[in-house]
């Protein structure tokens, strides 16, 4: 399908569609819906942030810093959803010394000033610091990660008519969110899924 990054321009991306009942909700002072898919066997689950516009993003990451993660889980109900998901993964490395350093962690990264003796072996006899703190954060979401965080939600059997769907399509930037039980873990924008 296609992915618009912007309102003009867009790329082809491969498209996951589910057709299930997830956690489902609307934010209408910041014009977005939102769906949470829960990890099977897991407190774990990722919720996904879309604006109504191609162009909503901006509006969505300033307004998302005002709300807390029970009043978006207050919005949202169980509900059949038409779900389509860009595959997309992500993966980022920061050298944290220049930030631990200015934070005030400066004797940590100097020989003969760091103590991390409670840390050590009492027998060890030689000096220890750091010379380098990297923070690495890796996702990535495609057909097996949407089915188990999609798994776990029971299917209306029965007679009457089919139910209606709603439309979750995300084909334009949007917001993600892994988070355990209330606390989030990890967040993150898709604004180009093509390079999956």
């Amino acid at each position: 399908m296609r992915f618009w990054k912007t309102t003009t321009d867009f790329s082809p991306v491969d498209m996951m569609v589910k057709y299930d009942r997830f956690a489902y909700g609307t934010l209408e002072k910041l014009d977005v819906s939102v769906i949470d898919l829960k990890y099977e066997r897991s407190d774990l689950s990722m919720m996904f942030f879309l604006p109504n516009k191609k162009d909503g993003l901006k509006t969505l990451e300033d307004g998302l810093k005002k709300l807390d993660l029970d009043f978006i889980r207050n919005q949202m109900q169980e509900d059949h959803v038409a779900l389509y998901l860009p595959k997309f993964k992500f993966e980022f490395t920061q050298d944290l010394d220049k930030v631990l350093k200015h934070l005030g962690m400066k004797s940590a990264f100097k020989p003969g000033l760091a103590d991390f003796n409670v840390l050590m072996d009492p027998d060890v006899d030689e000096p220890f610091f750091l010379s380098k703190i990297f923070h690495k954060a890796f996702i990535k979401v495609d057909e097996a990660g949407t089915e188990a965080a999609a798994a776990g939600f029971s299917r209306l059997t029965g007679g009457g008519p089919p139910p209606t769907y709603r439309p979750f399509v995300a084909d334009h930037p949007f917001m993600f969110m892994l988070v355990l039980n209330n606390l989030m873990m990890f967040t993150g924008v898709v604004n180009n899924p093509a390079n999956f």
